[in-house]
């Protein structure tokens, strides 16, 4: 393995943590005095552990006594270990508490970067992304998730659930970098609603363009208040765009005309009733059946197909004849 030149080297320990940077001292001290006084008094410390197991003991005052240097260079050296072990480990100490404090304190201002990996970013807090939040933790409990939001002043969630708050304009690269967004899998845009409405899907759109630029691999949904934006919102990258105000009225008008529906759509979408409305890819076994020999083989397992997506576009109950594809994904109703 090729090593780093000693600058290359001295540069990374410059930019490594504090308590990083105490502990690698301090794990060199013990060391290279554990060795000094294994080869100075190999009839004291008769292995390298003996010396290792001495080091640590003084240079943390605790002092069994058990090992003790008898030479006139042993003791010197074991002075020095000991006022070493008075500064540095009451450093160590300290500068621990300090960073957890900080820690803590940035968490609570939401200025706290998190390192999560595949997970899930929700920007904008109102009850709407609360009920979002929620669901998403219902359904896939070990499922991580940011909130980024400029207008909380503390995290609405505890201290060590799997929500991590950053607080922010969702705009700026230095906030979306702090929810680690290259490394996010998925992320949620709500529309705000401090502003009209076209202001708002204007501001939304802005948001999709700085996620997309640092993430264009992500899956965006956005929410969308206007139709006269929702092509631009497509045309900006967003993977699902959702019309909240054309959603909302198509199910109010379907639940006075026939009534019931809305809220059958809403079980289906719940996962919390008998039947849960999902989508899944083709098997490799799958591939080359019609629809109809797909709807067997899902009959079979208690399920009932809906439609194919393909290319982005949903099929319901496509034509005969009609053969799925691996690129093809399936709607179906799970019982």
């Amino acid at each position: 393995m090729k090593m780093l030149p000693f600058h290359k080297l001295t540069q990374q320990f410059a930019k490594s943590h504090l308590l990083t940077r105490l502990f690698l001292v301090i794990g060199i001290i013990i060391i290279s005095i554990s060795w000094l006084m294994h080869r100075l008094e190999p009839h004291t410390f008769p292995t390298y552990f003996d010396a290792v197991w001495w080091a640590i003991v003084s240079a943390s005052t605790v002092g069994y006594g058990d090992l003790v240097p008898d030479s006139t260079i042993g003791r010197v050296i074991a002075i020095i270990l000991i006022l070493f072990g008075i500064g540095f480990v009451t450093f160590f100490v300290t500068s621990l508490a300090a960073t957890t404090v900080t820690e803590e304190t940035q968490w609570r201002q939401g200025k706290l970067s998190c390192r999560y990996e595949n997970h899930c970013i929700v920007i904008g807090w109102n009850e709407k992304s609360r009920q979002v939040i929620k669901e998403l933790q219902r359904q896939h409990s070990q499922r991580e998730i940011v909130l980024i939001d400029e207008t909380l002043q503390q995290p609405p969630f505890p201290r060590h659930s799997s929500v991590h708050f950053i607080q922010g304009n969702p705009n700026i690269d230095e906030t979306l970098q702090k929810a680690n967004i290259s490394k996010a899998a998925s992320v949620l845009i709500t529309a705000g609603r401090s502003m009209n409405e076209q202001d708002s899907d204007a501001r939304t759109i802005l948001t999709l363009l700085a996620v997309k630029s640092n993430n264009d691999k992500a899956m965006v949904t956005v929410e969308i208040l206007t139709p006269e934006l929702l092509a631009n919102a497509k045309r900006a990258g967003a993977d699902e765009v959702i019309e909240s105000t054309y959603v909302t009225s198509l199910l109010m008008s379907g639940s006075t005309i026939y009534p019931g529906v809305a809220s059958i759509i809403t079980d289906l979408l719940e996962h919390e009733d008998q039947y849960n409305l999902k989508m899944t890819e083709i098997k490799d076994e799958w591939v080359g059946l019609s629809f109809e020999e797909l709807l067997h083989e899902f009959r079979k397992e208690g399920k009932l197909p809906l439609g194919v997506k393909r290319q982005g576009k949903m099929l319901l109950n496509p034509n005969a004849p009609f053969f799925v594809s691996h690129e093809d994904s399936i709607l179906f109703v799970d019982h």
